[in-house]
């Protein structure tokens, strides 16, 4: 078995086990089902690549030569789509770049993704076939239009970094600028490593196919960890607010019952002071009218009683009266106590 085979084909068993998981963890979430997408079509590349460097005959290596690359365009497709989910960027296609708005750089991308995959697959003009490599195995043989593939290879990943670049500086959500930051660092591994591997060196006639599955791995790796991760904050942050929700209701709760408990402790100290208030008025009214008969009766008497002998029980009535005046006032007191109790 051809040593420079087995990376290719760990990548697309390691890539495709990253979209699995991640669909499997939470497959509601859009960026999950894009994500597990482009892992899936990229482990395809993967394993189409493992085959050709697995290939002992000049025939079935020619075989395999084109199936990478038609699986290589459409992951480009899905690398833009899914760093436009990532900064929530398909919401807003009108924003420009470069001076061309988003929902035009997608139609560009399509396009020019179709007509490499049609000059892919009924031209020579990409890839020709295969040549034999001592030390590799069967390696891609290009054609003339390969520095054109090579440079929408770069166009994509200069979007796809611009726009994360600029998704990071229009959030202010800390998780969000975190996801986004590894995801800038991922990108810019396979920019940098993974897309001179896998095309530049070739087309200088330099065998690295094999290893430039290594760094589109690590990038993979890098996604994988961002969205985990960010999806995994987020759920402990909700539980944190919901925490710090229950706790809030219910001390708005004990509030509320206390104000009842208060309430209905006034409502019954009202009843006993309404019942306080009827049980003083009741007497009253017998000791006003008393009182007022008393009065008139003694006002008859000091007439009757005129002479020097009733001298004496005129003083005992005056002091009667004197008394009758001073209940008259407690009296007047006690009904006005009497009535702001009733109406406390």
């Amino acid at each position: 078995m051809n040593p420079f085979a087995l990376p290719s084909l760990l990548s697309s068993v390691f890539l495709f086990a990253l979209g699995l998981i991640l669909l499997l963890h939470n497959r509601k979430e859009k960026i999950n089902r894009v994500f597990c997408a482009l892992m899936f079509v990229s482990s395809l590349v993967n394993v189409s690549a493992f085959f050709l460097h697995l290939s002992t005959e000049f025939d079935t290596a020619f075989f395999w030569t084109k199936i990478p690359y038609i699986f290589v365009f459409p992951t480009m497709l899905l690398g833009f789509y899914y760093v436009l989910v990532l900064t929530d960027f398909n919401r807003h296609l009108n924003k420009k770049l470069f001076g061309v708005s988003l929902k035009q750089h997608l139609r560009i991308i399509i396009a020019l993704t179709l007509i490499f995959e049609i000059l892919l697959i009924f031209t020579n003009t990409l890839v020709t076939g295969v040549e034999s490599n001592p030390a590799t195995g069967f390696e891609h043989t290009y054609g003339g239009l390969f520095p054109a593939a090579n440079a929408f290879f770069g166009y994509v990943g200069v979007v796809n970094i611009t726009v994360m670049f600029r998704g990071f500086r229009a959030t202010s959500d800390l998780l969000s600028k975190l996801r986004l930051k590894h995801n800038l660092i991922g990108f810019l591994i396979m920019l940098v490593g993974g897309i001179p591997l896998a095309a530049v060196l070739p087309a200088l006639g330099i065998p690295s196919h094999s290893l430039a599955f290594v760094p589109f791995t690590i990038a993979a790796f890098v996604f994988y960890y961002s969205i985990l991760r960010f999806q995994i904050e987020q759920i402990k942050e909700l539980n944190e607010n919901r925490e710090q929700k229950v706790e809030e209701r219910t001390l708005e709760l004990q509030r509320a019952q206390a104000h009842l408990i208060h309430s209905e402790k006034m409502a019954s100290l009202g009843d006993l002071v309404a019942g306080i208030a009827h049980e003083i008025n009741t007497p009253l009214g017998s000791i006003t009218s008393n009182n007022d008969v008393f009065s008139r009766s003694v006002d008859k008497l000091k007439g009757v009683f005129t002479g020097p002998e009733f001298s004496g029980l005129l003083k005992k009535i005056r002091l009667f009266l004197k008394s009758c005046q001073a209940l008259k006032v407690s009296r007047k007191l006690t009904g006005q106590l009497a009535i702001e109790l009733l109406h406390w």
